[in-house]
């Protein structure tokens, strides 16, 4: 991460800031952001950042909405969906066009020259605090497919090597969670520079949206053959706590601002039409994929899926729908599909993780062995986690809670209190900051005393 800047971006002309901020085009040659690589060192297309903010977004936060859905309701959860989606455009084209407005090339640069230091301080620690609680949920739903949980053990070892999961140390979480991190998640995460994933991310994606057509086709014929009794359209209103409870996955889910920056820089002929099209495009992708896939598992499983969904995709849960052969061979496709998604995601995470502790620790670049040090670190500590807190729910709460809601909606109001003279937007900004401290402390309170 870049150090904060000392003035504002030179070449902004008068008359520039008026546009900027009205959505209007920024001149390829104004601004510290446009200026800070050359053309030849910009390397990634609109299509590749496109993948690439979209695997950050889509990730562990798509197997618990179906079971968000079932608190909050299928249509009052697809609403709130659809009101997040706009906030987190809202706030990223804020993002976007303040840094350009100020010159700003970084996320913390940006912070720390309108929040001061201590605004700096708490925009780190969320990031911390997001990026590594929602790779320790990576780590649980990793155990959730290969192994599974007692007493089924429904996993890939069980349902496809015919393994008695759980039954030997070395047939347990710990051990298979321990040895497919380092053998995989760890080598993909020392890679040094995002737009090497461009290629994984889009598969990545790809997969996701895969998961979630099945998701909506199977729930579609569960739906025509079961009928709709067992589903709620709205929440239970006599426990208003669980609704604001439930609101940080949804949060946790658009979760993407940490990678903004380093996006823009890459970007190919950037200008500020373009990055906005690529975060519309990435949003939308990441929306229908979320939409399909929480309400396809929620009809699917009648009104009762899993915190993790991934729990109900077993053939014993399955067959009684879908036969013993399809409901074996959907049981598969999904894991495994899953599984690659989410080694497609967790280096994106370990990447913005990873810049904030070379920031604060480092204060600038560093040789390859002490970044293959961090890394290992960082996933040794976040691995010791999953294995404590067991539970995809619980971590996503209270990650969606503080952390997430405060870098992707709470800072960025901050700013916009800051900076923007709009009345209309002033306005907004103190209801976002209002509500989500309200949310974080509900749902912290209530994710602790229910789990």
């Amino acid at each position: 991460m870049e150090r904060p800047a000392e003035s504002a971006a030179p070449g902004l002309q008068e008359g520039d800031e008026e546009a900027l901020l009205a959505g209007g085009d920024r001149p390829s040659s104004a601004g510290v952001l446009v200026e800070s690589a050359a053309p030849s060192e910009r390397t990634s297309s609109s299509a590749s950042a496109v993948f690439n903010l979209g695997n950050t977004i889509v990730g562990a936060g798509i197997m618990s909405l179906p079971h968000a859905m079932a608190v909050l309701g299928l249509a009052f959860g697809t609403s709130l969906l659809m009101l997040i989606y706009w906030l987190a455009y809202y706030t990223l084209k804020k993002l976007i066009k303040f840094s350009e407005k100020l010159g700003a090339t970084s996320y913390p640069q940006l912070v720390q020259g309108q929040l001061g230091l201590w605004g700096n301080v708490y925009l780190q620690l969320s990031i911390i605090l997001n990026n590594a609680g929602i790779m320790t949920v990576y780590l649980i739903i990793l155990g959730d497919i290969t192994v599974g949980s007692a007493p089924l053990y429904g996993g890939l070892l069980s349902s496809w090597f015919g393994l008695d999961a759980g039954s030997t140390w070395y047939l347990t979480r710990p051990f298979v969670v321990a040895v497919v991190t380092m053998a995989v998640l760890l080598p993909v995460s020392l890679l040094r520079r995002l737009d090497m994933l461009g290629g994984v991310s889009a598969v990545s994606l790809g997969l996701a949206a895969l998961f979630a057509s099945i998701s909506i086709l199977l729930g579609a014929y569960a739906a025509a053959k079961r009928g709709l009794d067992g589903i709620d359209w709205w929440p239970d209103w006599s426990r208003p706590t669980s609704v604001l409870a439930t609101l940080p996955i949804l949060t946790t889910s658009y979760v993407c601002h940490f990678n903004l920056h380093p996006l823009m820089k890459d970007l190919k002929d950037y200008t500020t039409k373009r990055m906005l099209t690529v975060v519309e495009v990435a949003l939308g992708i990441c929306t229908a994929t979320y939409a399909l896939a929480g309400i396809g598992c929620y009809l699917l499983f009648q009104g009762q899926p899993s915190d993790d969904v991934l729990k109900d995709f077993t053939q014993a849960l399955l067959a009684p729908l879908l036969g013993i052969t399809l409901a074996s061979i959907v049981d598969g496709l999904v894991r495994l599909a899953y599984l690659l998604v989410l080694m497609g995601t967790f280096p994106m995470l370990c990447f913005g993780l990873r810049e904030v502790f070379i920031e604060q620790c480092f204060r600038g670049p560093i040789g390859k062995a002490a970044w293959s040090g961090l890394t290992l670190g960082i996933i040794s500590i976040v691995y010791l986690v999953s294995v404590l807190v067991p539970s995809v729910w619980t971590a996503l709460s209270i990650t969606g809670a503080t952390a997430a809601l405060s870098l992707a909606y709470i800072i960025p109001a901050m700013l916009i209190l800051k900076v923007d003279d709009s009345r209309r937007d002033r306005v907004l900004a103190v209801i976002i900051v209002v509500l989500g401290a309200v949310t974080a402390v509900v749902a912290v309170a209530d994710t602790l005393m229910h789990h």
